[in-house]
């Protein structure tokens, strides 16, 4: 989890497959380009079961999620770049399986809050597996920003999690794709936590009901959880993790 991400979200629609195999085919290109030092894609688990209530009728139908790792000379091309509407995929990529849009293609850019957290002791896993919850804070950027580093620093303690770390999305993005701007949500926040096979067991099997408070012990919510506040995803590797030769 470096200090910069970008993450991309789809709604793969009913070509699952054409755009799975396209996105491992598109982070190993990728990783070719100056300026990202990990890329790696991911599905969402169709059975997570472990979102929080409040968020479900408004949480984005996101099943796809490619995810990049940047140094500083990827953060200046990513804040100094943009994308006219139409582009291509980016390292000659072959086209999108699908056309961008709602829920196709959206693009954020995050720069780390707090430490990456990282367990003692390594626990064995046979997958890698991330969680993401996504926040608008709305008028409560601080509270919220205070609460998610402190809840990171939280959560390394239990049992299911090997890593976390939080991040604050950056202002000044400007190579997302223009198709999607209009029905973008606006996260603002992002807690990343990476969880070994008991956590996707627990995550699986268990839910949430509306008013659960959060897990770890970690002090209430700054603000009410609904309408892309807390929006939770559970996420399986469909690529190997690609690191940059020169990092």
């Amino acid at each position: 989890m470096r200090k910069y991400l970008s993450t991309v979200f789809c709604d793969m629609g009913d070509k699952a497959e054409e755009w799975t195999e396209w996105a491992k085919e598109h982070v190993a290109d990728m990783i070719k380009l100056p300026g990202f030092i990990g890329c790696q894609a991911f599905r969402a688990r169709p059975d997570f079961s472990f979102a929080h209530a409040e968020v479900l009728p408004t949480m984005p139908s996101y099943n796809l999620m490619t995810f990049y790792e940047h140094d500083e000379q990827g953060l200046e091309f990513l804040t100094t770049n943009s994308r006219p509407t139409g582009a291509g995929p980016a390292a000659e990529t072959r086209s999108f399986p699908s056309p961008l849009g709602p829920r196709v293609g959206e693009t954020f850019l995050w720069e780390a809050i707090s430490p990456e957290y990282q367990a003692v002791s390594e626990r064995p896993k046979t997958a890698r597996y991330f969680v993401t919850a996504l926040t608008n804070t709305g008028d409560k950027s601080e509270e919220w920003a205070q609460w998610c580093k402190d809840h990171v620093a939280t959560m390394i303690k239990m049992p299911t999690h090997l890593g976390s770390r939080a991040y604050r999305s950056r202002p000044d993005f400007s190579y997302g794709h223009p198709e999607t701007f209009a029905t973008r949500p606006d996260y603002d926040l992002l807690t990343l936590y990476e969880v070994n096979e008991e956590g996707v067991k627990l995550m699986t099997t268990a839910r949430r009901e509306v008013g659960t408070p959060p897990q770890g012990g970690s002090r209430p919510f700054p603000g009410p959880l609904g309408p892309h506040v807390g929006d939770t995803y559970l996420w399986e590797a469909v690529s190997p993790h690609y690191r940059a030769i020169r990092d």
